[in-house]
């Protein structure tokens, strides 16, 4: 079997904070209960204060990243969020999932695994260097039962990340998949005369980009994450990649 990943996207949550020095030595599997689009406008939603590195589509075609691997995401709490990898598969623990479903996401797993160095295998209550699910973390992840709280399910679904493990780690090279964000990109291209304020609406995300610099696409990828940080450090503010009020009144300012 040829080792497969999803199409690859890049969609900025302002929902993350410092991994603190902590390294990377869990990957976590959730569910959204709900659906690819819905969750991915929940975590761009600065209020609800919950985010996923990685969000899987509903037909496995897509994933999106929504928070750099280097950075924590808020999604399981204490018990995951500094030294874990979280990653979101459609759908509802009541209904449960198809074996596309489940074989896409142990892929995804297993391609972590090898990135990161980390040993295939389950941690019960994600106590150790691995793969757990959000319901192993119980009442320290927030007490969830996601994705799965029949131990047959998952155990079914551990052998298959087993399986995918093999796979990548048969090929010769590790895939490249996806923006990894650990070097950044390169400094964006000055911003002429001409390309600021042409009638993009205040405050959108266009009109920030034209102010940082950055292609005007009207997508917060990388590289305008990166643009805002170097904007907020230039004028004196804590440069954490989200556009707040103090940040807001320096671009209009600037």
């Amino acid at each position: 079997m040829t080792f497969q990943l999803p199409a690859w996207r890049w969609q900025a949550s302002p929902n993350f904070s410092s991994r603190e020095g902590t390294p990377i030595s869990l990957i976590v599997v959730h569910d959204m209960e709900g659906y690819y689009e819905g969750s991915i406008a929940t975590f761009l939603n600065r209020h609800t204060q919950v985010s996923a590195h990685l969000l899987l589509r509903e037909d496995n075609a897509e994933v999106t990243q929504m928070v750099a691997f280097e950075e924590k995401a808020w999604h399981a709490c204490n018990a995951g969020n500094y030294r874990g990898i979280g990653l979101e598969i459609p759908g509802f623990e009541a209904r449960g999932y198809s074996d596309a479903e489940w074989k896409m996401a142990a892929n995804i797993v297993a391609w972590l695994l090898r990135k990161y160095d980390l040993p295939c295998r389950w941690v019960p209550h994600g106590q150790g260097s691995g793969f757990c699910s959000h319901y192993d973390l119980g009442v320290a992840g927030g007490n969830h039962d996601d994705p799965t709280t029949d131990a047959g399910v998952w155990a079914r679904f551990v052998a298959m990340v087993a399986a995918s493990y093999a796979e990548v780690m048969a090929l010769p090279a590790l895939p490249a998949w996806g923006a990894l964000h650990e070097t950044p990109p390169a400094p964006p291209a000055p911003v002429t005369p001409e390309s600021v304020g042409t009638g993009y609406a205040v405050h959108s995300v266009k009109w920030i980009q034209a102010k940082v610099g950055v292609a005007a696409d009207g997508i917060m990828g990388p590289a305008m994450i990166v643009a805002i940080r170097a904007f907020q450090t230039k004028h004196g503010l804590s440069p954490d990649g989200i556009v707040g009020p103090l940040t807001l009144a320096a671009l209009s300012a600037a």
